[in-house]
């Protein structure tokens, strides 16, 4: 019996080196012809030879290019007549539309439009009208939507995009699911290389509970935290005056200043009245239990550097969090992008700044969780990201934005918290909370764990 063909269209062949790893190759072990559509690059080398899928390189570009996407569009046309795959499953907004629509000039019976995530959600004006242009055409040349989450398929549905007869989620979603045993047990060596490369001293703290404690400037006042706990912690700071009591907020961490106006990325409050956050405080010696950590508390965040990745409001409350621990770090795994750019004072605050690591991106993000205490994960938008089940996986509580797709991978008050978008008041809170509580920051980053090994794996 002949094999059923089954060919994936995506925009860059990182997505499907990351988001589709696996995949590939488990239909290839239950008997399918598989292969790979995408620009041309060394990801997409390296999925042919993981993998064991064919691979055909497509001048798909990520940009707005109406000669480019033509030509991407007959080339794919070309490959499908060729290749003769029985379903298409195309992903990502330019591959998502080039191939349902090849595809279906192609003829081929089985047109999948995997919905990724909705890039109009953060974009005004003519590009969200081109956006959503696009996105209904891809929607329409397919004869299956699959949405990669719940809140992605009704978004998708309250936009008009598509119906909901149409559109479909696979249990419970998820991107591409988890390896948890890549998480669970990273490559001890890889750690400490990692660890020493950061300069970050200590044993793996990663969901291990710990109280963090350090002496109050003398004569401080102190101010009851709301957010309380077995640790006795306190501390209030003000996000608007960039003023801390008891004590002041480290400048070395601080937004950048304004340059003639308000802040840009920074959350402030429309009347310029004070936009306050409790956070907790580390209690002098001898008071609370345990004892001082043998590394620095460290909040970690793994993706894009963008904009709407949420990354100048993070910078924002980590500052005012370092507010509480002088010697908390901010660990940013990933890479700057040209596209949705995070703003040159941003930038400056980060490549500066002493207290916030940054490696570049990293093949496998393993070793980085395991030297994390909480994950921030404050994107505008998703599809289903990955990253937080990853932190999950690693034992880690998540901090996240109330966000599309977010909100699916991060159960409010359970595996993490969640926020309203772009406030960094709230971040930096929840941020500090998980700081205060070890057995808070264990108690959630266990039940992530358990939820990924139930349903994501």
């Amino acid at each position: 019996m002949t094999a059923l063909r089954l060919l994936y269209v995506v925009t860059h062949p990182m997505t499907a080196r990351h988001l589709l790893r696996g995949q590939l190759a488990e239909a290839v072990g239950r008997g399918y012809r598989v292969a790979v559509a995408s620009a041309p690059g060394a990801d997409l080398d390296a999925v042919e030879e993981r993998e064991g899928v064919e691979v055909f390189p497509v001048p798909i570009v990520r940009e707005i290019a109406p000669g480019a996407d033509l030509r991407a569009l007959a080339a794919l046309v070309g490959v499908m007549r060729r290749w003769r795959p029985d379903v298409v499953n195309a992903g990502t907004p330019k591959a998502g539309l080039l191939g349902t629509l090849a595809a279906r000039i192609a003829g081929v019976p089985v047109r999948l439009y995997t919905l990724r995530g909705l890039r109009l959600e953060t974009t005004t004006g003519r590009t969200r009208a081109i956006l959503r242009t696009t996105e209904r055409l891809s929607c329409a040349a397919a004869s299956r939507v699959i949405a990669v989450s719940p809140s992605l398929a009704r978004r998708a549905v309250d936009l008009g995009l598509v119906g909901e007869e149409k559109v479909t989620v696979l249990g419970q979603g998820a991107s591409n699911g988890v390896e948890i045993e890549r998480f669970v047990h990273p490559d001890p060596e890889a750690v400490q290389a990692l660890r020493q490369r950061l300069g970050l001293g200590g044993d793996e703290p990663s969901g291990r509970p710990r109280s963090v404690r350090s002496p109050s400037p003398a004569g401080s006042a102190r101010v009851p935290s709301r957010l309380g706990g077995e640790g006795g912690y306190e501390g209030r700071i003000s996000l608007a005056s960039d003023s801390v009591v008891p004590s002041d907020p480290d400048p070395s961490i601080a937004p950048p200043p304004p340059d003639g106006g308000g802040r840009e990325g920074v959350t402030e409050s429309s009347e310029g009245g004070d936009l306050s956050v409790a956070l907790p405080r580390p209690l002098p010696p001898g008071r609370g239990e345990g004892v001082a950590p043998s590394r620095p508390p460290v909040i970690g965040f793994v993706g894009r550097f963008t904009r709407d990745k949420g990354i100048a409001e993070l910078v924002e409350a980590v500052g005012h969090v370092r507010s509480a621990w002088p010697e908390a770090r901010l660990l940013l795994v990933g890479d700057f992008e040209a596209g949705d750019p995070v703003g040159e004072r941003v930038r400056a605050a980060i490549e500066a700044n002493p207290a916030i690591l940054t490696p570049g991106f990293l093949p496998d993000p393993a070793p980085a969780y395991a030297l994390m205490d909480v994950l921030a994960f404050p994107s505008h938008r998703e599809g289903f990201p990955n990253v937080p089940l990853e932190a999950a996986a690693a034992g880690l509580p998540v901090v996240g934005a109330r966000a599309t797709g977010t909100v699916d991978a991060v159960v409010d008050g359970e595996t993490g918290a969640l926020v309203p978008i772009g406030d960094a008041a709230a971040l930096a809170e929840a941020l500090g909370r998980y700081l205060a509580d070890p057995a808070l920051r264990a108690r959630h980053g266990e039940a992530g764990r358990q939820r990924v090994a139930a349903h994501f794996t």
